[in-house]
């Protein structure tokens, strides 16, 4: 007796794929909202890393805080150069320039090679011009050196200055086009590079970003929906003692003096 093999019919087979498509349909966002909390764990590594190379340079240098950049002898000295021999991180001139370079710790793991930060791009339409800059000092504690006198250092600014270190931000996301942040986002239309740069990638990470505060401990907090907006709640441009719009802010850019 010969025996039929049973084939499956048509309807078998659209089931069958069917129920692949569906557990795909579930499963994939499951692994890249995965893969995006790895990225972040991995961003918070870096930064609060960079945190602990801040706090060596500044035991070294009387407890003040480095400057953002100047000018030595005709060569432009930028942070992550004045920080590096605190944690050997492998920064040279090189880096700067090398958008391929995804493994430095001075480079959020989600800035793309090509195409620095996601959100930069869909709303500016221009990209930043160095990953390396993902990352960038808040100025109010690192001051910029540029446009002084070749050889002339910026004025420091000493941890005591620092009224609530453990609420001040000393680094923060960055678009990768210059290399500090001034923390300001009352506005947006009309704003600076600074500014815009700065509010459109602090949802880098889920609706929000790490940051590195003044004692060097880091943490990750929730930016606005609208990237556009200022925020009241997390990390907010001024400190409570600045108004009333602040007082449910957990970190601030600028509380030099309260």
């Amino acid at each position: 007796m010969v025996r039929k093999c049973r084939a499956f019919t048509l309807i078998e087979l659209l089931v069958v794929i069917a129920i692949i498509a569906i557990l795909a349909a579930i499963l994939f966002p499951v692994f890249a909202q995965a893969r995006a909390k790895a990225r972040q764990a991995s961003c918070a590594s870096n930064i609060r890393q960079l945190g602990i190379a801040f706090m060596g340079y500044i035991q070294d240098y009387d407890e003040t805080y480095p400057p953002v950049d100047y000018d030595l002898a005709g060569v432009r000295l930028t942070w992550p150069e004045l920080v590096n021999p605190y944690i050997k991180a492998g920064f040279t001139a090189n880096l700067q320039n090398n958008k391929s370079q995804r493994t430095s710790i001075f480079i959020c793991p989600d800035v793309d090679a090509n195409m620095p930060d996601p959100a930069w791009v869909t709303a500016n339409g221009t990209p930043g011009s160095r990953a390396i800059l993902s990352y960038g000092p808040n100025v109010n504690l690192c001051p910029r050196g540029r446009g002084l006198a070749p050889g002339v250092a910026p004025p420091v600014v000493s941890l005591a200055a620092a009224a609530t270190p453990a609420n001040l931000v000393l680094l923060a996301p960055n678009a990768g086009t210059i290399p500090d942040i001034n923390g300001r986002d009352d506005r947006y239309v009309g704003a600076s590079v600074h500014e815009q740069g700065y509010m459109q990638v602090r949802q880098r990470h889920q609706g929000g970003a790490n940051y590195a505060l003044a004692d060097g401990h880091a943490k990750w907090y929730k930016a606005p929906g609208d990237y556009r907006a200022q925020s009241g709640t997390g990390v907010c441009w001024q400190s409570p003692k600045r108004g009333a719009r602040y007082v449910n802010c957990g970190a601030w850019f600028f509380s030099i003096d309260d």
